[in-house]
């Protein structure tokens, strides 16, 4: 009963609004680090089944007989909900969703990725959404644009998670998503794994880390002492924002199951 509720507590959860329906599942404790600098704790996870008496041609078969993978469509973004132990750790409602362009394919010319993070800017969850149904030539079009507002700093950035919810749901309504990892990061989670007794980190990080601070507070200082006090203050305001940028924008290699930095603009 104990070992249970202890399994309850760690179990991951992809819902809709309220805990329902669930989309996908998986456990943390059988996460991993992915990291280089910050951290990330990533999970796999399974999509849910849906038992079903007629033969779905466009449905993915699943493993059991009868039953195919439950299809979710774009529109459900809105209300979707991340659960820890079955309590909300994050949700499209609760915070601005921002989602960044992957250039990952999968299944030829109809299925794309985009990479969303829900929660707020120390602690959350980058959660990968592959979309099934989504044509090549609309997706490399957003890509284009998404690259273009980012190398020019005088623009907003485009916000793909508005147009996954307007644009591509009404152009593609039959377009849907489906949830194979994601990834939590945090002080928090820090805290959890050590709880938990899981994976350490791997060693030298938090030296690493003080390096590069250290270099960045030299520059800082040798600034100062020219009489440049101000772009000094602006250099390390900058090295902030780039260090929680990093932080919050590592992507995961799947393949290779190795952390790969973001380019931060």
């Amino acid at each position: 009963m104990l070992r249970e509720q202890i399994m309850d507590s760690q179990q991951i959860e992809i819902t809709g609004p309220r805990g329902n329906p669930v989309y996908a599942t998986g456990s943390f404790r059988d996460g991993r680090w992915k990291l280089k600098r910050g951290g990330l704790w990533g999970v796999d996870l399974a999509m849910m089944v849906a038992s079903t008496d007629d033969d779905d041609d466009d449905g993915e078969a699943s493993s059991a007989s009868g039953s195919a993978i439950i299809k979710v469509p774009i529109s459900a973004l809105e209300d979707i909900e991340i659960r820890l132990g079955g309590v909300l750790y994050a949700s499209a409602c609760s915070h601005d969703v921002y989602a960044q362009m992957e250039e990952q394919d999968w299944d030829g010319d109809t299925m794309k990725e985009v990479l969303c993070h829900f929660g707020g800017p120390v602690t959350g969850v980058w959660l990968p959404l592959r979309i099934d149904g989504w044509p090549r030539s609309h997706w490399s079009g957003v890509q284009s644009k998404y690259l273009s507002r980012q190398r020019n700093d005088y623009r907003e950035n485009l916000d793909v998670y508005g147009v996954l919810l307007e644009e591509v749901n009404d152009l593609y309504p039959q377009a849907t998503l489906s949830f194979h990892r994601l990834s939590f990061f945090g002080e928090c989670v820090e805290q959890m794994v050590d709880n938990l007794g899981l994976a350490p980190k791997a060693e030298g990080k938090k030296q690493e880390k003080e390096e590069l601070w250290n270099i960045a507070n030299l520059i800082v200082i040798a600034l100062r002492s020219s009489g440049n006090e101000d772009i000094g203050e602006a250099f390390m305001k900058r090295v902030n924002d780039l260090q929680i940028a990093a932080y919050m924008m590592l992507t995961i290699n799947n393949e290779s199951n190795e952390a790969v930095e973001a380019e931060v603009p």
